[in-house]
């Protein structure tokens, strides 16, 4: 049965597209973060990084507007 699942996982990760896209921070709506040039499709994980020596801040896409990607961190 873990075997199973071990696989299911496996492929899963073999599919995924290890392509890394780059936007910027155009402005910020309360919890909602707004992106230029980055093209993901909603409910995709993003990673927006903060600097050298802080953590990133991981994100899903929840939609658009106006021309660009909406984000909302976890």
């Amino acid at each position: 049965m873990l075997e199973r699942a071990w696989e299911a996982s496996r492929q899963q990760v073999e599919m995924c597209d290890p392509i890394r896209q780059l936007g910027r921070v155009t402005g910020l709506v309360g919890m909602t973060v707004a992106v230029r040039g980055l093209s993901v499709p909603v409910g995709s994980l993003c990673r927006i990084e903060r600097g050298r020596h802080q953590q990133p801040v991981l994100c899903e896409a929840v939609g658009f507007q106006s021309g660009r990607l909406l984000l909302m961190p976890y």
